[in-house]
């Protein structure tokens, strides 16, 4: 334990063994799983929809998170090269790329399914490919800004205090940055779960009003497609909710009353949200039908994926 401002902290050592665990528990299936999703979707033409890009995209995200972050994070961790101002501030500015694209790009799928879900009809018009890409290529125009800030001069680091355990967001931001960055994501945890819910409802209510009506073999498929899209979403949302509701939620305790010890408890819940980009790819994988099947020809190495899935379910 050690003081600090009249309390008393936990030793970082052992916060950085969880860290630790953590990494090399979801850093190699992050690696080979979101890696199968983009192979799948760039190889096989069948996986082109508004919905496959932008979990294509996800999967970017979040391979760069198991691919980069976790193991710059942990080789400065090993070899006690945090203490190096650039590599400290390049460390914490793939944080901000990688998990910010992620939550983003979470953002952007939630968007998606709000307007194929609450307008049909207009889907196609209202999201086209061009505007799909400009929304993607935006996002990581400024998660990647964002994150280059404090290497270009917005930050605190200072080679008095420099060693490995001080190469955290308290240390080296400035309070302002932080601040910002963290009620960034406050917003997109807010967003998401607004969009989602109002999608949630209005498929709920399209499902039920389908099983009262129609008695049609193919109304029931439909239903019955809808209802597994629904229960997907719904696991997206929690999973989501899950792994990033206890860090906004000490953002907000932050906020209102910053002291080291809040900080330290905020850096706690962040494992869980490392943990999201190691889910993703299982999720969004393992539940849409097409995505399975693309994974099976991938890893047999086959050239095409016959048409035994009707339909792709989301």
């Amino acid at each position: 334990m050690m003081e600090k401002d009249g309390y008393y902290i936990t030793d970082l050592s052992a916060y950085l063994t969880v860290w630790h665990a953590v990494y090399f528990c979801i850093m190699i299936p992050t690696i080979v799983g979101n890696g199968l999703i983009i192979i799948s979707i760039i190889k096989y033409r069948k996986l082109r929809s508004n919905m496959h890009v932008l979990v294509l995209n996800l999967a970017v995200s979040d391979l760069i998170v198991g691919a980069v972050l976790i193991p710059v994070d942990l080789f400065g961790d090993f070899f006690k090269v945090k203490s190096d101002k650039n590599y400290c501030l390049a460390t914490v500015a793939l944080f901000i790329t990688s998990l910010g694209s992620s939550c983003y790009n979470l953002l952007l799928i939630s968007i998606e399914r709000y307007i194929a879900i609450v307008y049909p009809l207009r889907a196609r018009l209202m999201l086209t490919k061009s505007k799909m890409a400009l929304m993607i290529a935006i996002g990581w125009v400024l998660t990647i800004l964002d994150g280059l800030l404090p290497i270009f001069g917005l930050n605190t680091f200072s080679n008095s205090t420099a060693n490995a355990s001080a190469c955290l967001s308290t240390e080296v931001w400035n309070k302002g940055y932080r601040v910002s960055n963290d009620w960034q994501l406050l917003v997109a945890l807010i967003a998401n779960v607004t969009l989602y819910s109002i999608v949630v409802f209005v498929a709920v209510r399209k499902a039920s009003g389908k099983s009262r009506i129609g008695d049609a073999i193919q109304g029931r498929s439909r239903t019955t497609k809808e209802m597994y899209q629904l229960i997907t979403m719904v696991i997206v949302l929690g999973t989501f909710i899950l792994c990033w509701l206890p860090y906004n939620v000490m953002i907000i305790f932050v906020t209102l009353w910053d002291c080291e010890y809040y900080q330290f408890i905020k850096r706690c819940p962040l494992i869980p949200g490392v943990l999201n980009s190691g889910l993703n790819w299982i999720i969004y994988g393992y539940r849409n039908a097409d995505i399975r099947t693309a994974f099976k020809h991938v890893i047999m190495c086959k050239k095409t994926i016959r048409n035994s899935y009707h339909a792709s379910v989301s």
